[in-house]
């Protein structure tokens, strides 16, 4: 009789898990991370171990020796022959300016596989070269205000929208909760947002941005949806920021004043920006956004040198941040 090894794909995300560790996974960790059994595990394992048997490798742990680790070296050719020291030196570089540790930390690790498997290829002088030049970089992100996280929340979140499962979960303000199809997470200049999916067994499907930190109780079930191809990238674009409205994307127009057009002109505001400069050397931008709280606040960074032109709603918004600013400011001295 045929021995049932699982499903297909499950075996690919083992391969998958196997082959990016550098140091091996345990039990323990591919059990948490697919939610398998222990004898579902060790069965995985073996159809594995037994397909590629050169490739496969179990060393005991180097803290606990009764704790065996298992990883897959998959061949040089599977490093990209065009990948060099100057483009992992340059990674290395980006990376310090991300701010994001949900992004920076998966490139992290990016870099030390790339770096890891070009040492392979090169002489133990390249490879203090290589090292060297990391450290020379030298470069980190300037510090700016952070939002407090729930990183055990969020890695739930993470967790149930890699396994496709609904979550439940209350909301602050609201008085009761309510079953969502978490999409994605996406971190945005005023606040992070989790994307979920209403009944995502209609066609025509809701989106909802929850605020990230207004989640006061999460609970992962078991039952799977089907995310209909969500696309966050695509899902994001549409947006300054990461908000969506219900009457949006907008047709928006900003006009840049002659003595900001230089500065403005190092920036790449949105995907869907076009530029045209008018002669008097101002500049008049237009974009096809949502997000029209985000991009107010962004603009008053700009001290008025960008003017917001359309749509109205974003004129509104503008002027209403400007008054209630004005205004607390005005209550506050009154105060004193």
């Amino acid at each position: 009789m045929r021995e049932d090894y699982g499903k297909f794909p499950d075996l690919i995300r083992l391969i998958r898990f196997l082959a990016t560790s550098v140091r091996g996974v345990t039990y323990d960790e591919i059990m948490r991370q697919f939610e398998w059994s222990r004898k579902t595990t060790e069965r995985n394992l073996k159809f594995i171990e037994n397909n590629y048997e050169e490739e496969f490798d179990k060393q005991p742990d180097a803290e606990n020796r009764k704790i065996k680790r298992f990883k897959l070296d998959m061949p040089d050719e599977f490093l990209p022959e065009n990948v060099s020291d100057a483009d992992i030196t340059a990674l290395s570089a980006a990376i310090t300016h991300i701010k994001n540790k949900k992004i920076s930390e998966p490139l992290r690790d990016l870099q030390f596989k790339l770096m890891e498997k070009l040492k392979r290829k090169t002489s133990l002088a390249q490879q203090n070269d290589l090292e060297g030049k990391m450290v020379s970089v030298n470069s980190i992100a300037a510090p700016e205000p952070k939002f407090k996280e729930n990183a055990e929340m969020v890695q739930e979140l993470e967790n149930a929208i890699l396994a496709g499962k609904q979550i439940i979960i209350r909301y602050q303000g609201k008085p009761d909760p309510f079953t969502l199809c978490p999409l994605g997470i996406v971190y945005g200049p005023i606040n992070n947002y989790l994307i979920t999916g209403g009944n995502m067994d209609k066609e025509n499907y809701s989106t909802y941005n929850l605020i990230l930190d207004k989640i006061e109780h999460l609970e992962v079930t078991n039952k799977h949806f089907n995310s209909r191809g969500f696309n966050l990238q695509n899902y994001v674009d549409k947006s300054f920021g990461a908000f969506h409205s219900k009457h949006g994307p907008y047709n928006v127009v900003w006009h840049v004043l002659p003595e900001a057009a230089k500065d403005a002109q190092r920036f790449i505001f949105h995907k869907s920006q076009k530029i045209k400069p008018n002669r008097d050397k101002s500049l008049t931008i237009t974009m096809r956004a949502d997000g029209l709280v985000e991009m107010a606040t962004y603009l008053l960074k700009w001290t008025g040198k960008i003017i917001p032109v359309a749509p109205q709603e974003l004129v509104d918004t503008y002027k209403q941040i400007l008054a209630d600013a004005e205004k607390s400011l005005d209550d506050y001295h009154k105060r004193k």
